[in-house]
């Protein structure tokens, strides 16, 4: 069993430590974001921090992030922030690669991203065909005035769950 190896996190001259298992050492507390990553509370000149560990884990063994990526969770488990699971990649690449999007070409209700059902979509044409404004009817659904338009002009008419 391989043992746990420490690393100082950059930018807190040593005060905190990551490891490759994805543990933080000295943390003013930890959490989950709104979008189910693990958070770390840094604190440095008096001022409090909350940081994804993930990006803490390769920031302090791969180095700082390149310009036009982003960390990524091989296995897509946003909690699983072991050294081996984490990369430097591209957004395309993650979405792609590591099922972070909608399976590609799914349509309708196989579209895991899909946030309307068909009879919402129904709905959302029909209010518009009777004169209703996008942005009124955006308000009652999770999607914004520009995707009613879409919907209604033929060029989004997926629907999911």
């Amino acid at each position: 069993m391989k043992s746990e190896t420490w690393k100082p996190v950059p930018g807190y001259d040593g005060k905190y430590e990551v490891s490759d298992k994805g543990r933080v050492r000295l943390y003013i507390a930890q959490s989950l974001d709104s979008d189910g990553y693990v958070m770390a509370n840094l604190r440095k000149n008096g001022a409090a921090k909350t940081h994804k560990v993930h990006r803490l884990v390769l920031l302090a063994f791969v180095g700082p992030c390149p310009d036009g990526m982003e960390a990524i969770h091989r296995d897509n488990d946003k909690q699983n922030n072991r050294l081996e699971n984490l990369c430097w990649g591209t957004h395309q690449h993650n979405q792609t690669a590591y099922g972070t999007s909608p399976i590609i070409g799914a349509t309708g209700e196989d579209n895991p991203a899909c946030k309307l059902t068909r009879e919402q979509v129904d709905e959302i044409i029909r209010r518009r065909a009777t004169g209703e404004t996008q942005a009124s009817i955006a308000k009652d659904f999770p999607i914004s005035r520009r995707q009613v338009g879409k919907i209604c002009d033929g060029t989004r008419r997926q629907y999911g769950k």
